[in-house]
């Protein structure tokens, strides 16, 4: 089960992403991939959907694993939570996996 998010992860992305990755990850799949490689720019709400993610998958004994992008690799090592999340390079890879 695959979400996309493109452009920017802010207050306004946080909207679109936030439900949708509440139904992928209460629904039955035992993995979810995030796909964020056509992110280009991601603030704090974008990070705190991204923990908000992995906490319920967590909680729901699934697995979160994202295909990153540069913008979201350096805020997430920044605030020293990139190894919180398991990464694939594509979403295709992370399918097959």
């Amino acid at each position: 089960m695959v979400v996309q998010a493109t452009g920017a992860l802010d207050a306004d992305g946080e909207r679109y992403l936030t439900e949708p990755m509440r139904q992928r990850l209460a629904g039955t799949a035992r993995r979810v991939i995030l796909d964020l490689s056509g992110v280009t720019f991601v603030n704090t709400a974008g990070v705190r959907v991204l923990l908000e993610a992995a906490y319920r998958a967590e909680t729901k004994g699934k697995h979160l694993v994202l295909v990153s992008c540069p913008a979201v690799d350096r805020l997430l090592w920044l605030l020293g939570l990139a190894e919180r999340f398991t990464y694939a390079p594509s979403a295709e890879e992370a399918v097959g996996a």
